[in-house]
């Protein structure tokens, strides 16, 4: 690790400063993760800046806020031009700091009021007991918010109240606003809120049958699947001869044979592979898990991959960047 710091590019007392002892760890991490030597000389370039900067402004590594890095990322610009991943490396240190104990916790959340009690409540039901996806909440989340703020706004929250007119006129009234994917989230998301409701008590009514449904005809036109003359082309279009075709392959290969979705093949790991079993585990929707049947010529697609192309890293994840980012 600490041979990335070798280079006559970075200054002779890189090691001291506010953020002296947390660059060697930034070093180590980078290292773990498979960095390009030159990938991750910019990184630690970078951070050594902002080491200088800090000691020039009299601050220490627990000062760090995200205005402060704004301040900073502000007179760095003036002297170098912007990169499009200077925020994100700004993220990851400041996790990294989080992590090493560096940076004192945060303050106490404020006192929530109702309603944000009751999205939290949903929230945690949808988590618990329905398995859903971080993701999938926070985009229910929008919507529930905007609900309640329209029904109640600082009014106590009293759901007894509601009428199907509320939601009729709550939906008709935001749809015009959304393009019919977003609008088809929304009903979905009320629809699973209102039954939430009902199994909780707090409703008698069954306003998730009140909630109306939006078509969307964006995609009518587009076939449903693929002929297998068409899927034989989209993978005869992998060029087997290089690193990103053989991973390519692979992908295509547990998309076309196995029906894998996108993010079921970006979750696979090395461990739900069971090579002599013939046998691939799956971690789908709701936290569920799926043994099925590994194919022949899916099983050599992936074990060309792993053996010629696949970088080595601490990830345990099948599926890797060819560049780290």
């Amino acid at each position: 690790m600490t041979t990335f710091f070798t280079a006559p590019l970075f200054p002779q007392d890189v090691n001291k400063g506010p953020l002296g002892s947390v660059l060697a760890v930034y070093a180590a991490h980078l290292s773990q993760q498979g960095y390009a030597r030159q990938t991750a000389h910019q990184q630690l370039r970078f951070l050594a800046d902002l080491n200088q900067w800090l000691h020039r402004q009299r601050l220490q590594a627990t000062d760090l806020t995200e205005p402060i890095l704004h301040r900073y990322l502000r007179s760095r610009h003036r002297r170098f031009c912007p990169r499009r991943d200077d925020n994100s490396m700004l993220r990851k240190l400041l996790r990294l700091l989080h992590d090493q104990g560096l940076l004192p916790n945060k303050a106490p959340p404020p006192v929530k009021n109702p309603r944000q009690r009751v999205e939290d409540d949903f929230d945690r039901y949808l988590s618990e007991e329905r398995g859903l996806s971080m993701a999938t909440r926070i985009n229910y989340r929008v919507f529930i918010d905007r609900f309640l703020s329209v029904q109640f706004g600082a009014k106590p929250v009293r759901f007894i109240a509601l009428h199907a007119k509320d939601v009729i006129r709550f939906i008709r009234n935001q749809a015009s606003h959304l393009n019919p994917k977003r609008a088809g989230l929304m009903v979905t998301a009320l629809r699973s809120f209102f039954r939430y409701l009902r199994y909780r008590g707090d409703i008698t009514t069954d306003l998730a049958a009140c909630v109306p449904t939006i078509a969307n005809w964006q995609f009518s036109s587009l076939p449903k699947f693929l002929q297998p003359h068409q899927v034989r082309q989209a993978l005869n279009q992998c060029d087997r001869r290089t690193a990103q075709g053989r991973r390519d392959y692979a992908i295509l290969l547990l998309l076309s044979r196995l029906g894998l979705r996108a993010c079921e093949i970006v979750g696979l790991t090395l461990n739900d592979i069971h090579w002599q079993a013939g046998e691939i585990t799956i971690q789908g929707k709701g936290n569920r898990t799926t043994r099925l049947p590994l194919p022949p010529d899916v099983g050599q697609a992936i074990a060309a991959y792993l053996k010629k192309d696949r970088p080595a890293c601490s990830s345990r994840h099948v599926f890797i960047r060819l560049k780290a980012s």
